[in-house]
């Protein structure tokens, strides 16, 4: 994946889980993890009731891809 490529995705993650003025956060992200664990992470976080998520998508997000191996 080329720098453009990387930026995009960071992009898509910050923008689908409405999270974007953390967007540094997603480009480390996807810097250091394959983007077929992110978007592992991301299904199982946008298929989760919201009711069910105590803070938001975003720190459920961040919470699974720190926690989570694969």
């Amino acid at each position: 994946m080329n720098e453009q490529e990387r930026k995009q995705f960071a992009f898509e993650l910050a923008s689908t889980l409405q999270d974007v003025k953390s967007l540094g956060v997603y480009e480390i992200f996807v810097a250091n993890y394959t983007e077929d664990k992110l978007r592992e992470i991301l299904r199982i976080v946008m298929n989760t009731p919201i009711e069910n998520i105590k803070r938001s998508r975003a720190a459920y997000f961040t919470y699974l891809v720190k926690h989570r191996n694969f």
